[in-house]
């Protein structure tokens, strides 16, 4: 063998180790698993991560996090926004049991499932939520019985119609227009 490439590949399996190991990885966010959305308000002064099981908020650029309140028994959080710049509102939708709604004064969740179809004998399933930009007043909804949007904080949702009944909204996105 000859000995320059043999000197290389000595050589690089003797540092190789030592930058890998140059990373130290030190754990930034909230506790408690995966977080499924990060959002903030129109100010960017309090932050929202919405983890499965838990969402948590911070007001000092995510240097600390404190949990909410927790969800109803056996639901699992899928995504959030917040809503307006005046009051910020924040929407999250649940895996199963629609849109919640947190009241900061009351320190708990509304549920804000008003005009959404009936689901029948299944669960409500929320898979996506998707507001244009942070100022925004119009939310969409992707969920198991259709399409919806909100101009009113969640207050009351309004189908979209689909062109096909057998289609599922599993990911919305909002254009800047306000459109999806």
């Amino acid at each position: 063998m000859r000995p320059l490439p043999t000197l290389c590949l000595f050589l690089s399996c003797l540092f190789f180790p030592l930058f890998v190991s140059a990373t130290d990885w030190q754990p930034f966010g909230p506790p408690g698993g995966a977080v499924r959305a990060l959002v903030s308000d129109a100010g960017q002064q309090t932050h929202y991560a919405i983890c499965s099981e838990q969402v948590y908020q911070s007001t000092d650029q995510g240097l600390s996090w404190n949990p909410l309140a927790p969800p109803d028994s056996y639901q699992t959080y899928a995504d959030g926004v917040v809503v307006g710049s005046e009051t910020p509102t924040l929407l999250v939708c649940l895996d199963t049991g629609g849109i919640r709604r947190w009241d900061p004064s009351a320190h708990s969740w509304e549920t804000a499932n008003n005009g959404l179809g009936d689901p029948g004998s299944y669960a409500l399933q929320g898979f996506d939520l998707s507001i244009a930009e942070p100022n925004a007043t119009r939310v969409f909804f992707g969920s198991s019985v259709g399409l919806y949007y909100t101009d009113n904080d969640g207050g009351f949702w309004t189908e979209i119609p689909y062109p096909n009944d057998s289609y599922l909204p599993t990911k919305v996105e909002a254009a800047s227009d306000g459109s999806i």
